[in-house]
Parts: C-alpha cells; structure tokens; sequence
C-alpha cells in the first residue's frame, strides 16, 4: 500500500535544472490526475513556464505545467499538468476531518540528500531523489501563522521537516487517508537557561543555553477542502 503512495508522488523542480540543484518540493495529484498540491512557498514568485513536475512512478515523466493556482491564504498550490496520454497517476482523494490530539501519521516526500556517495551531480544523474518516509503523531491543532504570511489551520507533527519535505502528503497511519501536506518546519524552544558568573576583573560571564525541538507543519485539507474541489475541477 505505501509503494502505491510513494509511486503517486512527485517532485517540483525548475526547468532545465537537474533535482537536486533545482528541487523546489514534493508534490502529489489530489482529486485529479492532473491537479498535483503543493506548498505554495515552494513555487512563490514562478510562473508556470518556469517550472515543471517529475512524477516518480513507473514510467516517470517530466510533465510541464500550464497553470499554477494559489490559495488566498492558506500555503497551498494547485498545479495544473500535462500528462502524455498513456501515463497513468492515481489522483488521491481527500480523506476524513481530524483534529484530534495523537493520531498516528506518515507522510512522504523528498527532502534534500547529499549524503551518497560521489558528488552531488553524480548522485542525481544515477540515483534521482530519494523518497523519504516519516512516522509520528499529531500534537497541536491551531490557526498557524508562517513568517512568511500565511494563514490556515494545521497540526504540528511530532518530527521535523527538513527542507524538500515541503508539499508531501501527510496521511492517518491506519486507514492512509490524506488529512493535508507538509508545509514548513517550526523550531519551538523548550527552554531557556542563563548561568552567570563574575570574574576576577568585575566582569560578568553569562551563557545562554537554549533546547531546541523541531516540529513539521501540516497544513490541514478540512477546511479547504471546497476550493481544492473546485480548483480540481479545471479541465
């Protein structure tokens, strides 16, 4: 079951740039087989002509997009493509509403990896990205406010979000029904503490410890779910 998940995926890159040096995101066709989500951050300020969508399936294709829809707020993209008429992708669907506090979850994508072998370029031409899979539960359920502006209610998972996980699908780990994607990382300091101490020239000697814990971000589709309908619906 999780081989035909991670087959529906797909990567964001910028066009004409090999993954690695031009990876924007994880992608995945929700609704439509031609409607791939992602995190609007990862494809901000782009145009359509700029971009393209790798699926990672059997018989991946480099499929161009002809439209890039944003949601007001929310940090959510619809990307329109074209697929070549025998490749088939299985679109997901929306799954239940929950936000309830400790449901288990997985999500998938492809965060950044310079960690083989050779280097960088090598690693790309031979071995593409790496999918990723990631195991947690949910914490908090809230309206998250990004620094960057947006606005939309999501969980905070119990793992972090390195960078290129942004735009996977997170789903309930029972029944793998997509509850939202991945959006961003969020650095929370546990606490704080501060030692101080005078030394023999009056001076005072002061150091600061900090304890940081990382959680993702999930932005969550039960409250977006009307307009992922309606964007889904372009034909």
């Amino acid at each position: 079951m999780y081989k035909q998940i991670a087959w529906s995926l797909g990567v964001v890159h910028k066009k004409g740039h090999l993954f690695q040096d031009g990876t924007l995101g994880t992608c995945f066709p929700l609704l439509s087989a031609n409607h791939f989500v992602t995190a609007a951050h990862c494809v901000e300020s782009l145009t359509p002509e700029e971009i393209d969508v790798q699926t990672i399936g059997a018989g991946s294709v480099c499929a161009p997009v002809l439209k890039i829809s944003r949601h007001s707020h929310a940090d959510l993209a619809v990307l329109k493509v074209e697929l070549p008429h025998d490749h088939y992708v299985k679109a997901l669907s929306l799954g239940v509403r929950t936000n309830s506090w400790g449901a288990h979850v997985v999500a998938f994508g492809f965060p950044m990896d310079t960690t083989h072998f050779g280097s960088i370029k090598e690693q790309l031409v031979w071995t593409g990205p790496t999918l990723r899979f990631f195991r947690g539960n949910t914490q908090r359920w809230s309206v998250f406010v990004s620094n960057r502006g947006y606005k939309y209610y999501a969980h905070e998972l119990s793992f972090a979000s390195p960078a290129g996980l942004s735009g996977g699908p997170v789903f309930l780990a029972e029944t793998l029904e997509p509850i939202g994607l991945v959006t961003e990382n969020f650095e929370s300091t546990t606490y704080l503490r501060t030692v101080s101490e005078v030394i023999d020239s009056g001076h005072e000697f002061r150091e600061t410890i900090h304890s940081v814990v990382n959680y993702a971000v999930c932005l969550s589709f039960a409250e977006i779910g009307e307009w992922l309908r309606d964007t889904a619906a372009d034909a």
